[in-house]
C-alpha cells in the first residue's frame, strides 16, 4: 500500500498531468511515471 500525501499547491500542479476528464488514478499514474522529474513535491510512505 502506498500513502501519497499532496499539499493543495502541488494538487494543482499535479493537475497538469491530466486533463478534465483525468481521474486522481490517472493523474497519479501519469506522476508515478514521471516520479524522478517531480517526487520533490509529493512525499512517499510505503507500509
Amino acid at each position: 500500500m502506498v500513502i501519497l500525501t499532496v499539499s493543495k499547491r502541488t494538487r494543482k500542479r499535479l493537475t497538469k498531468f491530466g486533463n478534465k476528464n483525468s481521474t486522481w488514478d490517472s493523474i497519479l499514474n501519469e506522476l508515478m511515471n514521471h516520479a524522478e522529474q517531480s517526487d520533490r513535491y509529493w512525499e512517499c510512505r510505503f507500509q
